[in-house]
């Protein structure tokens, strides 16, 4: 069995012409009080959005999770992606409104998201990613950013590593030079939980 066909993928679309797509992975069984917390959370942001779900029905590590992102980018129909796992909530009910307000001079805009590591240090990009716009690994999660549907297609592969693919990613896409940032000091997410390795 190929690696993609693994999982299972679906597309939940709420405007024609969305802004933005944001590519969910569910673990099927799991975490069901913080999905419905996610679910919940998308209700409040308004429609100009899609939502692609990569379903992982047998548990197939986070290797696998985070190479999953890759096998999307054909459904993909917004200008922006964002990437907002199942046990992740979006806290800002004006988290569309602003990344619109950000994304006309941007490829890659970040925020702050609050992840609940209980290091007692929880708002992540971390302060010294902040300051120097260089995101360090493990200061950065894969919701503290929305990107361009081309740099998610040219970049994503780059995902697909057991730990710290969020970094592995977002660290290629600004070797590029042309790339343009946007750091929008706003909270905007927040992570119920971390996996610890064990999606």
């Amino acid at each position: 069995m190929k690696a993609k066909d693994k999982f299972q993928y679906s597309v939940i679309q709420h405007s024609t012409n969305p802004f933005l797509s944001i590519v969910t992975r569910r673990m099927e069984g799991r975490r069901t009080e913080l999905f419905e917390q996610h679910i919940n959370s998308l209700k409040k942001i308004g429609s100009d959005y899609e939502q692609i779900f990569i379903k992982d029905y047998s548990g197939q590590g986070m290797l696998s999770a985070n190479a999953s992102f890759q096998y999307v980018h054909n459904m993909i129909n917004g200008e922006f992606v964002f990437l907002l796992d199942d046990d992740d909530f979006i806290t800002d009910n004006h988290f569309i409104e602003i990344l619109k307000e950000n994304a006309q001079e941007a490829d890659v805009i970040f925020f702050k998201n609050k992840i609940l590591t209980g290091d007692g240090d929880e708002i992540y990009p971390k302060p010294e990613s902040w300051q120097t716009r260089i995101p360090w690994k493990s200061q950065i999660g894969g919701s503290c950013f929305a990107v361009r549907r081309w740099v998610y297609d040219k970049y994503i592969h780059h995902f697909a590593h057991p730990e710290c693919g969020d970094w592995y990613f977002i660290s290629e896409v600004l070797k590029n030079e042309l790339v343009m940032t946007r750091w929008v000091d706003r909270l905007m997410v927040e992570t119920g939980k971390v996996s610890h390795g064990i999606w």
